[in-house]
Protein backbone atom coordinates (compact mmCIF):
# COMPACT_ATOMS: atom_id res chain seq x y z
CA UNK A 1 0.00 0.00 0.00
CA UNK A 2 2.33 2.29 0.82
CA UNK A 3 4.57 1.76 -2.25
CA UNK A 4 1.11 2.45 -3.99
CA UNK A 5 0.94 5.81 -2.71
CA UNK A 6 4.56 6.60 -3.03
CA UNK A 7 4.45 6.24 -7.29
CA UNK A 8 0.95 8.03 -7.14
CA UNK A 9 2.69 10.82 -5.34
CA UNK A 10 5.45 11.26 -7.63
CA UNK A 11 3.42 10.69 -11.41
CA UNK A 12 0.74 13.45 -9.66
CA UNK A 13 3.53 15.56 -9.19
CA UNK A 14 5.12 15.35 -12.54
CA UNK A 15 1.93 15.81 -14.26
CA UNK A 16 1.16 19.34 -11.92
CA UNK A 17 4.57 20.38 -11.68
CA UNK A 18 3.66 23.79 -13.40
CA UNK A 19 0.89 26.62 -12.98
CA UNK A 20 -0.53 26.01 -16.67
CA UNK A 21 -1.47 22.18 -15.62
CA UNK A 22 -3.41 23.33 -13.18
CA UNK A 23 -4.93 26.18 -15.29
CA UNK A 24 -5.89 23.31 -18.26
CA UNK A 25 -7.55 21.28 -15.18
CA UNK A 26 -10.01 24.09 -14.47
CA UNK A 27 -10.54 24.77 -17.88
CA UNK A 28 -11.24 20.81 -18.68
CA UNK A 29 -13.73 20.92 -15.65
CA UNK A 30 -15.58 23.81 -16.39
CA UNK A 31 -15.70 22.29 -19.90
CA UNK A 32 -17.22 18.92 -18.85
CA UNK A 33 -19.72 20.67 -15.82
CA UNK A 34 -20.76 22.95 -18.83
CA UNK A 35 -21.78 20.10 -21.00
CA UNK A 36 -23.71 18.06 -18.57
CA UNK A 37 -25.66 20.99 -17.80
CA UNK A 38 -26.59 21.45 -21.45
CA UNK A 39 -27.49 17.99 -22.14
CA UNK A 40 -29.57 17.89 -19.29
CA UNK A 41 -30.96 20.90 -20.30
CA UNK A 42 -31.62 19.92 -23.96
CA UNK A 43 -33.08 16.73 -22.71
CA UNK A 44 -35.60 18.54 -20.21
CA UNK A 45 -36.56 20.41 -23.15
CA UNK A 46 -37.08 17.71 -25.22
CA UNK A 47 -39.18 15.74 -22.94
CA UNK A 48 -42.05 18.53 -23.04
CA UNK A 49 -42.57 19.12 -19.29
CA UNK A 50 -41.43 17.77 -15.67
CA UNK A 51 -42.14 18.69 -12.29
CA UNK A 52 -41.15 20.10 -9.47
CA UNK A 53 -41.62 20.45 -5.56
CA UNK A 54 -41.16 23.65 -3.97
CA UNK A 55 -39.92 24.80 -0.63
CA UNK A 56 -43.60 25.29 0.57
CA UNK A 57 -44.69 21.89 -0.12
CA UNK A 58 -46.55 22.75 -3.59
CA UNK A 59 -45.85 20.47 -6.82
CA UNK A 60 -45.80 22.31 -9.94
CA UNK A 61 -45.76 21.01 -13.46
CA UNK A 62 -43.69 23.08 -16.40
CA UNK A 63 -44.80 22.52 -19.75
CA UNK A 64 -42.05 23.79 -22.63
CA UNK A 65 -43.69 24.71 -25.76
CA UNK A 66 -41.83 26.05 -29.00
CA UNK A 67 -42.61 28.59 -30.92
CA UNK A 68 -42.18 28.87 -35.19
CA UNK A 69 -39.69 31.26 -34.13
CA UNK A 70 -37.77 29.01 -32.09
CA UNK A 71 -38.08 30.54 -28.82
CA UNK A 72 -40.22 28.89 -25.95
CA UNK A 73 -43.29 29.08 -23.86
CA UNK A 74 -43.15 28.15 -20.44
CA UNK A 75 -46.86 26.61 -18.82
CA UNK A 76 -46.65 26.84 -14.98
CA UNK A 77 -49.02 24.55 -13.53
CA UNK A 78 -49.87 23.82 -9.65
CA UNK A 79 -50.80 19.88 -9.80
CA UNK A 80 -50.58 20.05 -5.82
CA UNK A 81 -54.66 18.74 -4.97
CA UNK A 82 -53.92 16.37 -8.19
CA UNK A 83 -51.00 14.70 -6.30
CA UNK A 84 -52.27 14.54 -3.48
CA UNK A 85 -55.39 12.79 -4.66
CA UNK A 86 -53.10 10.60 -6.50
CA UNK A 87 -51.40 9.52 -3.50
CA UNK A 88 -54.74 9.13 -1.40
CA UNK A 89 -55.90 6.35 -3.97
CA UNK A 90 -52.59 4.73 -4.18
CA UNK A 91 -52.73 4.77 -0.17
CA UNK A 92 -56.07 3.24 -0.51
CA UNK A 93 -55.37 0.49 -2.78
CA UNK A 94 -52.66 -0.95 -0.50
CA UNK A 95 -55.50 -0.80 2.44
CA UNK A 96 -57.73 -2.74 0.43
CA UNK A 97 -54.66 -5.50 -0.33
CA UNK A 98 -53.82 -5.21 3.08
CA UNK A 99 -57.79 -5.95 4.14
CA UNK A 100 -58.20 -8.58 1.54
CA UNK A 101 -54.49 -10.24 2.80
CA UNK A 102 -56.06 -10.16 6.95
CA UNK A 103 -59.52 -11.55 5.62
CA UNK A 104 -57.82 -14.24 3.91
CA UNK A 105 -55.15 -15.50 6.67
CA UNK A 106 -57.66 -15.00 9.39
CA UNK A 107 -59.52 -17.25 7.62
CA UNK A 108 -56.69 -20.21 6.92
CA UNK A 109 -55.71 -19.95 9.71
CA UNK A 110 -55.77 -22.74 12.65
CA UNK A 111 -56.58 -21.47 15.44
CA UNK A 112 -57.02 -17.85 16.84
CA UNK A 113 -53.01 -17.42 18.13
CA UNK A 114 -52.43 -18.33 14.96
CA UNK A 115 -54.90 -15.34 13.01
CA UNK A 116 -53.71 -12.96 15.33
CA UNK A 117 -50.10 -13.72 14.45
CA UNK A 118 -50.76 -13.50 10.86
CA UNK A 119 -52.11 -10.24 10.82
CA UNK A 120 -49.06 -8.94 12.88
CA UNK A 121 -47.18 -9.57 9.81
CA UNK A 122 -49.46 -8.04 7.34
CA UNK A 123 -49.68 -4.84 9.12
CA UNK A 124 -46.20 -5.19 9.68
CA UNK A 125 -45.26 -5.48 6.16
CA UNK A 126 -47.56 -2.57 4.78
CA UNK A 127 -46.63 -0.24 7.41
CA UNK A 128 -42.78 -1.12 8.01
CA UNK A 129 -42.94 -0.87 11.42
CA UNK A 130 -40.73 -3.67 12.95
CA UNK A 131 -42.90 -4.35 16.00
CA UNK A 132 -45.97 -6.33 16.59
CA UNK A 133 -47.58 -7.89 20.15
CA UNK A 134 -50.68 -8.80 21.08
CA UNK A 135 -51.99 -8.39 24.81
CA UNK A 136 -55.08 -10.96 25.55
CA UNK A 137 -57.31 -10.61 28.52
CA UNK A 138 -56.52 -12.66 31.44
CA UNK A 139 -58.19 -15.91 32.25
CA UNK A 140 -58.44 -15.47 35.74
CA UNK A 141 -58.92 -11.52 36.06
CA UNK A 142 -61.31 -10.62 32.68
CA UNK A 143 -60.47 -6.84 33.16
CA UNK A 144 -56.70 -6.99 33.27
CA UNK A 145 -54.86 -7.69 30.28
CA UNK A 146 -51.77 -10.16 29.84
CA UNK A 147 -48.65 -10.07 27.49
CA UNK A 148 -48.29 -13.19 24.76
CA UNK A 149 -46.01 -14.51 23.07
CA UNK A 150 -47.23 -13.69 19.51
CA UNK A 151 -44.80 -11.53 18.81
CA UNK A 152 -43.41 -9.68 15.44
CA UNK A 153 -39.55 -8.47 15.54
CA UNK A 154 -37.52 -7.12 12.54
CA UNK A 155 -34.41 -6.70 14.63
CA UNK A 156 -34.78 -8.83 18.16
CA UNK A 157 -31.76 -7.38 19.79
CA UNK A 158 -32.58 -3.72 19.45
CA UNK A 159 -35.81 -4.23 20.53
CA UNK A 160 -35.04 -6.69 23.66
CA UNK A 161 -35.53 -4.34 26.30
CA UNK A 162 -38.96 -3.04 25.46
CA UNK A 163 -39.80 -6.56 24.72
CA UNK A 164 -38.34 -7.78 28.14
CA UNK A 165 -40.55 -4.95 29.92
CA UNK A 166 -43.56 -6.06 27.63
CA UNK A 167 -43.35 -9.42 28.96
CA UNK A 168 -43.74 -8.36 32.60
CA UNK A 169 -46.32 -5.51 32.19
CA UNK A 170 -50.10 -5.87 32.75
CA UNK A 171 -52.84 -3.14 32.09
CA UNK A 172 -55.44 -2.21 33.28
CA UNK A 173 -58.47 -0.42 31.86
CA UNK A 174 -57.44 2.74 30.51
CA UNK A 175 -53.74 2.53 31.56
CA UNK A 176 -50.92 1.79 29.06
CA UNK A 177 -51.80 2.16 25.18
CA UNK A 178 -53.30 -1.28 25.27
CA UNK A 179 -55.65 -0.41 28.41
CA UNK A 180 -57.18 2.77 26.70
CA UNK A 181 -58.06 0.66 23.87
CA UNK A 182 -59.77 -2.01 26.19
CA UNK A 183 -61.85 1.02 27.93
CA UNK A 184 -62.77 2.40 24.27
CA UNK A 185 -63.12 -0.51 21.87
CA UNK A 186 -61.72 2.30 19.58
CA UNK A 187 -57.95 2.27 18.13
CA UNK A 188 -55.59 4.38 19.17
CA UNK A 189 -52.34 6.34 18.35
CA UNK A 190 -49.38 7.90 19.95
CA UNK A 191 -46.96 9.70 18.13
CA UNK A 192 -43.97 9.48 20.45
CA UNK A 193 -44.39 6.96 22.95
CA UNK A 194 -41.36 8.42 25.35
CA UNK A 195 -43.72 11.75 25.79
CA UNK A 196 -46.58 9.93 26.87
CA UNK A 197 -47.55 10.55 30.34
CA UNK A 198 -49.99 6.89 29.86
CA UNK A 199 -46.80 5.17 29.09
CA UNK A 200 -46.01 3.10 31.67
CA UNK A 201 -43.45 0.71 29.67
CA UNK A 202 -41.34 3.72 28.99
CA UNK A 203 -40.63 4.78 32.47
CA UNK A 204 -39.49 0.67 33.06
CA UNK A 205 -36.19 1.38 30.74
CA UNK A 206 -34.23 3.92 29.50
CA UNK A 207 -34.46 3.07 26.12
CA UNK A 208 -37.13 0.54 24.74
CA UNK A 209 -36.03 1.53 21.25
CA UNK A 210 -39.42 2.53 20.08
CA UNK A 211 -41.27 6.05 19.34
CA UNK A 212 -44.28 5.69 17.69
CA UNK A 213 -47.19 3.52 18.29
CA UNK A 214 -50.98 2.14 17.59
CA UNK A 215 -52.84 -0.62 19.26
CA UNK A 216 -56.03 -1.99 17.51
CA UNK A 217 -58.98 -3.99 19.26
CA UNK A 218 -59.61 -7.69 18.40
CA UNK A 219 -63.62 -7.52 18.79
CA UNK A 220 -65.98 -10.41 19.49
CA UNK A 221 -69.83 -8.67 19.55
CA UNK A 222 -68.77 -5.62 21.24
CA UNK A 223 -66.23 -7.06 23.89
CA UNK A 224 -62.59 -6.39 23.58
CA UNK A 225 -60.45 -9.92 23.54
CA UNK A 226 -57.23 -8.67 22.40
CA UNK A 227 -54.91 -5.60 21.18
CA UNK A 228 -52.44 -5.70 18.25
CA UNK A 229 -49.90 -3.01 19.39
CA UNK A 230 -47.37 -1.80 16.73
CA UNK A 231 -43.80 -0.07 16.97
CA UNK A 232 -42.09 2.23 14.76
CA UNK A 233 -38.72 3.62 15.82
CA UNK A 234 -39.31 7.23 14.85
CA UNK A 235 -42.31 9.24 16.11
CA UNK A 236 -44.92 9.62 13.33
CA UNK A 237 -47.91 11.40 13.62
CA UNK A 238 -51.76 9.83 13.62
CA UNK A 239 -52.71 8.30 10.33
CA UNK A 240 -56.52 8.31 10.56
CA UNK A 241 -56.88 6.68 7.23
CA UNK A 242 -55.35 3.98 8.37
CA UNK A 243 -56.34 4.18 12.02
CA UNK A 244 -59.63 3.20 10.06
CA UNK A 245 -58.96 0.47 8.45
CA UNK A 246 -56.70 -1.05 10.96
CA UNK A 247 -60.22 -1.22 12.96
CA UNK A 248 -61.66 -3.20 10.26
CA UNK A 249 -58.78 -5.09 10.51
CA UNK A 250 -59.19 -5.66 13.78
CA UNK A 251 -63.16 -6.66 13.56
CA UNK A 252 -61.91 -9.18 10.38
CA UNK A 253 -59.75 -11.01 13.05
CA UNK A 254 -62.51 -11.00 15.67
CA UNK A 255 -64.25 -12.48 13.61
CA UNK A 256 -61.74 -15.48 13.02
CA UNK A 257 -61.35 -16.10 16.59
CA UNK A 258 -64.95 -16.00 17.11
CA UNK A 259 -65.21 -19.11 14.51
CA UNK A 260 -62.08 -20.83 15.70
CA UNK A 261 -63.46 -20.74 18.93
CA UNK A 262 -67.22 -21.66 17.97
CA UNK A 263 -65.14 -24.78 15.96
CA UNK A 264 -63.00 -25.75 19.33
CA UNK A 265 -66.20 -25.82 21.67
CA UNK A 266 -68.05 -27.64 19.08
CA UNK A 267 -65.27 -30.37 18.67
CA UNK A 268 -64.88 -30.66 22.62
CA UNK A 269 -68.29 -31.17 22.74
CA UNK A 270 -68.32 -34.20 20.06
CA UNK A 271 -65.21 -35.40 22.04
CA UNK A 272 -67.30 -35.63 24.84
CA UNK A 273 -70.59 -36.84 23.10
CA UNK A 274 -67.96 -39.61 21.73
CA UNK A 275 -66.53 -40.61 24.63
CA UNK A 276 -70.04 -40.61 26.67
CA UNK A 277 -71.15 -43.14 23.70
CA UNK A 278 -67.95 -45.20 24.06
CA UNK A 279 -69.03 -46.11 27.69
CA UNK A 280 -72.67 -47.22 26.94
CA UNK A 281 -72.68 -50.64 28.28
CA UNK A 282 -75.30 -51.33 24.65
CA UNK A 283 -74.61 -50.76 20.73
CA UNK A 284 -75.87 -47.41 19.21
CA UNK A 285 -76.01 -45.90 15.75
CA UNK A 286 -77.19 -43.18 14.28
CA UNK A 287 -78.58 -42.89 10.90
CA UNK A 288 -79.65 -40.53 8.39
CA UNK A 289 -82.63 -40.57 5.78
CA UNK A 290 -81.14 -42.78 3.60
CA UNK A 291 -80.05 -45.43 6.52
CA UNK A 292 -76.64 -43.62 6.07
CA UNK A 293 -74.32 -43.63 9.25
CA UNK A 294 -73.97 -41.01 11.00
CA UNK A 295 -71.99 -42.20 13.95
CA UNK A 296 -72.00 -45.54 16.30
CA UNK A 297 -70.25 -46.29 19.32
CA UNK A 298 -67.04 -48.53 20.01
CA UNK A 299 -69.98 -50.95 21.76
CA UNK A 300 -71.47 -51.48 18.76
CA UNK A 301 -68.85 -52.67 16.16
CA UNK A 302 -67.61 -54.38 19.20
CA UNK A 303 -71.25 -56.47 18.45
CA UNK A 304 -71.07 -56.70 15.07
CA UNK A 305 -67.53 -57.57 15.18
CA UNK A 306 -65.96 -54.92 13.26
CA UNK A 307 -62.88 -53.73 14.78
CA UNK A 308 -62.40 -51.13 11.46
CA UNK A 309 -65.88 -49.67 11.82
CA UNK A 310 -68.77 -50.48 9.23
CA UNK A 311 -67.95 -49.88 5.58
CA UNK A 312 -68.42 -46.21 4.14
CA UNK A 313 -70.59 -47.89 1.62
CA UNK A 314 -72.48 -49.93 3.61
CA UNK A 315 -75.92 -48.25 4.75
CA UNK A 316 -77.63 -48.09 8.42
CA UNK A 317 -78.50 -52.21 9.09
CA UNK A 318 -78.10 -52.87 5.62
CA UNK A 319 -74.63 -55.08 6.79
CA UNK A 320 -74.37 -55.51 10.03
CA UNK A 321 -77.75 -55.80 11.50
CA UNK A 322 -80.43 -56.10 8.14
CA UNK A 323 -83.71 -56.48 9.41
CA UNK A 324 -85.23 -59.51 8.39
CA UNK A 325 -89.15 -60.35 9.32
CA UNK A 326 -89.97 -62.72 11.88
CA UNK A 327 -92.24 -65.29 12.08
CA UNK A 328 -95.05 -63.20 14.29
CA UNK A 329 -94.56 -60.25 11.47
CA UNK A 330 -94.75 -62.67 8.29
CA UNK A 331 -97.40 -64.84 9.18
CA UNK A 332 -100.58 -63.81 8.01
CA UNK A 333 -103.31 -62.27 10.35
CA UNK A 334 -105.84 -64.60 11.12
CA UNK A 335 -109.92 -63.42 12.34
CA UNK A 336 -110.97 -64.63 15.06
CA UNK A 337 -114.88 -66.09 14.85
Amino acid sequence: MNGFLAVFKREFKGYFSTPLAYVFLVIFLFAAGYKMFSDGFYQMRQAGNYERETAGGRVLETSMVPTPEGNYVTIVTDISERKKAEDALRKQTLIVELLHETAADANEAEDAEAAMRACLEAVCAHTGWPVGQVYVRSPEVPDVLVPTDIWHLDQPERFAAFRKVTQKTTFEPDIGLPGRVLASGKSAWIADVTKDPNFPRAKLAEEIGVRAGFAVPVLVGNRVEAVLEFFAATAVEPDETLLQALGNIGAQVGRAVERKRAEAELAEKEAQLRLALDHMPGGMALGDRDLNYVLFNTRYCELFELPEGPPESAGLFATCCAIRPTAATSAPATRTP
